[in-house]
């Protein structure tokens, strides 16, 4: 992941519930920051938008017009999105078959894994999987994928919609 400053693509998401989406995508690796940035636009029919802001992770639901922050160490994001080196005690498992390598991660306070899957010739990333607390495993499989490009901070910024979008619980 140190060789990857940013990555800018589309993606192909299916889930072992037999759900099925696409979109854009765009990863910017930490530099001065702790965190990186993601931002993870859906494709029509599904209407949402994730977006990372500092520590948190933007779930935004274009259908309802609603906002819900999320903790990004609650997610298995923060280890593709973390400027330190993956802790060894994080790895799962590890192995390469067919020209690519896997490495499986999990936090040990998590419940969750991710699973990250490389290209060995290119060491470019091809795909991300969650496996989350309940057993459904969500796959992310990247294409037309451009990396180490400039990306501006702008692409990561989220912009709170005029109505419906307040929890006083959880903004300001």
């Amino acid at each position: 992941m140190r060789s990857i400053t940013s990555l800018q693509g589309q993606f192909i998401q299916a889930d072992s519930n037999g759900g099925n989406a696409q979109g854009f995508f765009w990863l910017k690796r930490p530099e001065k920051q702790k965190l990186g940035k993601l931002k993870i636009d859906y494709k029509k029919p599904t209407p949402v938008l994730l977006v990372t802001k500092e520590d948190s992770l933007i779930f935004f639901d274009k259908e309802l017009n609603q906002v819900t922050y999320l903790s990004i160490k609650d997610s298995p994001l923060e280890i593709l999105l973390h400027d330190e080196k993956i802790d060894s005690n994080w790895v799962q498992e590890a192995k390469s078959r067919h020209g690519f390598w896997r490495i499986t991660l999990k936090k040990p306070e998590a419940s969750e894994t991710l699973t990250l899957t490389f290209e060995e010739a290119t060491q470019a990333l091809k795909q991300w999987q969650v496996k989350d607390a309940k057993g459904i495993t969500t796959t992310i499989t990247l294409y037309n994928v451009a990396k180490n490009i400039e990306i501006s901070d702008s692409v990561f910024v989220f912009t709170r919609p005029k109505k419906g979008a307040y929890n006083p619980l959880l903004d300001d």
